[in-house]
C-alpha cells in the first residue's frame, strides 16, 4: 500500500476470487465467452484471443473501480483529520471496534451454523441464510483488514471478549426461545417456516 492507497496486491485473494466469480456471471461476459468459444472451434484464434483480452481489460477496470471506491471511502472515514472532540473520536473508535467485534461474531455464528448442518447432512444448505453467508465472507475480509492494520487482534483479549459476547448472545437467544415457547411460540414458528 503506497501513500495509504489500496492497490490490487492489497486485495485478499478470496475477495478477488469473489469479484471474479461475480464478473464471470454477468450475462454480457457469458455471452462474450460463448462467442470466444465459437471462434476457437472455428479456428479463428486471433479473434478469440482479442475477445479474451477485452474480457481481461474489463475485469481490470472492475478491480480499478473497486479500488478507487475503497480508497475514496477510506478518505471519507479518516477521523484523524476531522475537527471533532476527543470524546466523539473515542466514541467513534469504540463503535468501529464494536462493528469489528460484530463481524467476528457473525463469522463464528456462520461457521457454527455450517458445522451443525454438516453433522446432519454434508449437502445441506439453508437458502434463507445465503445473504448471511455472503455477509460472513465480508466480515472475514473486514477482520483480515483489522488484523493487518491494527494490533487489536494480536493478543488473546480480542478472542476472549468476542467469544464471551458470542456466548452471551447465544444465551440471550435461548432465553428468548424459552420464553416464547411457553407462549405457544411453536405455532408461530410453523407459520414462519411455511
Amino acid at each position: 500500500m503506497k501513500n495509504n492507497q489500496l492497490e490490487a496486491s492489497d486485495v485478499p485473494s478470496e475477495m478477488m476470487e469473489q469479484m471474479r466469480r461475480q464478473f464471470d456471471m454477468d450475462s454480457r461476459i457469458i455471452e462474450m465467452r460463448t462467442h470466444q468459444q465459437v471462434l476457437v472451434r472455428q479456428g479463428n484464434l486471433q479473434a478469440a484471443l482479442q475477445i479474451g483480452q477485452t474480457i481481461e481489460a474489463l475485469f481490470s477496470k472492475v478491480v480499478y473501480e473497486y479500488l478507487k471506491e475503497a480508497n475514496e471511502e477510506a478518505e471519507r472515514i479518516d477521523i484523524g483529520t476531522l475537527n471533532i472532540s476527543k470524546e466523539d473520536k473515542a466514541e467513534i473508535n469504540t463503535l468501529i471496534v464494536t462493528l469489528f467485534m460484530a463481524c467476528d461474531i457473525i463469522e463464528s455464528a456462520t461457521m457454527d451454523f455450517n458445522d451443525v448442518l454438516k453433522r446432519v447432512d454434508d449437502t445441506l444448505v439453508m437458502e434463507q441464510f445465503d445473504d448471511i453467508r455472503n455477509l460472513s465472507k465480508s466480515a472475514k475480509e473486514k477482520l483480515r483488514f483489522l488484523s493487518k492494520n491494527s494490533k487489536l487482534m494480536k493478543d488473546l483479549a480480542w478472542a476472549y471478549k468476542c467469544d464471551d459476547m458470542y456466548d452471551m448472545m447465544k444465551n440471550k437467544a435461548k432465553s428468548i426461545l424459552r420464553k416464547r415457547a411457553s407462549k405457544d411460540w411453536g405455532k408461530n414458528m410453523e407459520k414462519f417456516n411455511d
